[in-house]
């Protein structure tokens, strides 16, 4: 907004007021956004949200109650379906170990120069053998366990990235007793921090990576390892490695994900299917997370209450409702059938007191007398 305010200034000649911020000012920010910085319709609106905080801003500390007017119709954004990580391809990314240390397959990777595996170090600060006080890795080795960890946890990046081992806690009974075979994952968010805390219980994935990684450490010790220059591995890094990581997993199948032009139309040539490898990021973890929940069966607002969501609205940006969705309990309603089965046949069998099935014999030998008689 301030690059585009300085140059709106000098092209027009003015020193920009609070009152020169209308309707139309902000339409010619969307459209310089659009042809300048090539952004997406989505993204284009988050870029709004700028004027609707300054709105605010002006009122909170400036004390000045200003309008601004956000132009409706502008920006037409199109729909593409949420991507996410099946159960099948989760465990095929689990499955595979070819980039651990300890397995010594990596170093076959190392020969192609368009990747960059490295080895990753770790000090153990609890353990006082020098021998075992450090641990290797490689980076790509650490990097597919936080994709595993981020759709098994369901947090964001820069949460995972600030998790340490005491945002574990184990499962204690009702005897007051703990169970250290289970827990969950106690965290508050970094980007809304006085929420209150997130908990999610955990799973075998998340509770093998704990292991892993936490091993030989103190309760305040980070969970994943750092890179050799002291830092944790940056999300760019990540989205970086995890579209090669996958793409050599075979996390291969098609999606399809167009770009959208202002009026919300796909731009040509860029519907066509591709790999899901190329598309996924950081925050496919999340998306993924929630799709598991829904399959299996949790209610909403228990899913929400794991993720940290407030609004209905962004949740349901999450996940879209797949066909088998709506066929998993609809056969089960008022009667619990399925008029796909074919009807059963059931043989009935009567049962009759002594004395009437007597009657009845009784009966049917006088009929035939009866009728015998008459011819």
């Amino acid at each position: 907004i301030r690059e585009f305010s300085e140059q709106y200034e000098v092209k027009e000649g003015i020193s920009l007021l609070v009152d020169d911020i209308d309707e139309e000012f902000i339409t010619k920010f969307i459209m310089w956004c659009y042809n300048n910085q090539n952004l997406q319709p989505s993204m284009l609106k988050k870029r709004l949200r700028g004027f609707t905080n300054f709105r605010d801003w002006m009122i909170r500390v400036q004390k000045q109650n200003i309008t601004l007017t956000i132009p409706k119709g502008v920006i037409r954004e199109g729909k593409n379906r949420v991507i996410y990580l099946t159960r099948d391809e989760i465990k095929k990314v689990y499955e595979f170990k070819d980039f651990d240390y300890d397995n010594g397959s990596f170093h076959k990777y190392l020969k192609k120069e368009e990747l960059q595996v490295e080895e990753l170090t770790e000090v153990r600060t609890n353990i006082k053998d020098k021998k075992l006080k450090e641990r290797k890795f490689t980076n790509y080795e650490v990097i597919k366990d936080m994709l595993l960890f981020l759709c098994s946890v369901g947090c964001r990046f820069g949460d995972m990235l600030n998790m340490k081992l005491d945002n574990f806690r184990f499962y204690v009974g009702e005897d007051g007793k703990e169970d250290r075979r289970k827990g969950s994952w106690e965290f508050r968010m970094e980007k809304v921090p006085g929420r209150g805390l997130v908990v999610v219980p955990s799973n075998r994935i998340s509770f093998e990576i704990w292991k892993k990684y936490g091993s030989g450490k103190k309760r305040e010790d980070y969970l994943f390892p750092q890179t050799k220059y002291g830092n944790p591995i940056s999300n760019q890094k990540f989205n970086k490695h995890i579209k090669e990581i996958c793409k050599i997993i075979g996390i291969d199948s098609l999606v399809s994900k167009p770009k959208y032009n202002i009026d919300g139309k796909p731009v040509n040539g860029t519907d066509l299917r591709i790999p899901k490898w190329e598309v996924i990021s950081s925050h496919i973890g999340r998306r993924s997370f929630i799709r598991e929940q829904i399959e299996q069966g949790r209610n909403q607002r228990e899913i929400m209450l794991m993720s940290g969501h407030t609004s209905n609205k962004v949740f349901n940006s999450y996940y879209d409702i797949e066909p088998q969705d709506l066929w998993k309990n609809n056969n089960e309603m008022y009667f619990g059938f399925d008029l796909s089965d074919k009807p059963k046949k059931v043989k009935t069998t009567i049962v009759l007191d002594e004395q009437i099935e007597e009657n009845l014999k009784n009966l049917q030998n006088w009929f035939l007398d009866h009728r015998y008689r008459e011819y």
